[in-house]
């Protein structure tokens, strides 16, 4: 316990009673636990209860709080200009996808972290994934089916955002070039248009 004290562990700094979230070094924040605890690190709500009546998605009005999420912004906008990279080390695209998959809300969190990912990914000139969305996949199978088209859609040179349905007869769908990850999981969930078999060499 002294130790993690002693070098700022980031849970250390979050459960301290004297509010010390904005202390927090939001570039040295493992990847896992970005992910993990995104929306709090944002001082948002995971949930909005519309139905409610709920518009506002701020979690906390401490200013502590408020400045954590100001920090994290401006990270934010430096891993976008380029001035540093997002923490991806030990995280999987399915873990990404699953939040997304499981129903959260777009986060930008989530889509730094996937494109890191993309960038650091080798070409995949003549790749074009089979996405088998079928029955049969439900669970960790089906994450990981879309993870894959996902991944490859981005970085396939020659099948540039597309992936091939898995069925009797396949057929190329599209993805928009300009379609972020939380678009991309919600197309494919939604993609029904599979069989109990497929022959790619139709």
């Amino acid at each position: 316990a002294n130790l993690n004290k002693r070098i700022g562990t980031v849970e250390i700094l979050q459960c301290d009673p004297s509010h010390r979230w904005s202390e927090i070094n939001i570039g040295a924040i493992p990847a896992k636990h970005f992910k993990i605890r995104s929306k709090a690190l944002q001082n948002k709500k995971v949930k909005v209860k519309r139905w409610r009546g709920e518009l506002n998605d701020v979690r906390s009005t401490h200013p502590d709080r408020i400045k954590c999420a100001e920090n994290v912004a401006e990270h934010f906008n430096k891993v976008k200009s380029g001035e540093v990279t997002m923490k991806t080390s030990g995280l999987f695209i399915s873990e990404i996808v699953k939040r997304y998959y499981d129903g959260a809300e777009y986060d930008e969190t989530y889509e730094l972290q996937f494109q890191q990912i993309v960038n650091e990914c080798e070409n995949l000139d003549h790749f074009c994934a089979i996405a088998d969305t079928s029955g049969s996949m439900m669970g960790d199978p089906i994450i990981v089916a879309i993870s894959l088209a996902a991944l490859i859609a981005k970085k396939s040179k020659y099948f540039a955002n597309r992936y091939i349905s898995f069925n009797t007869v396949p057929k190329f769908k599209m993805i928009d070039p300009n379609a972020n990850l939380y678009t991309i999981v919600n197309q494919l969930k939604a993609d029904n248009d599979w069989g109990g078999t497929t022959d790619f060499f139709q």
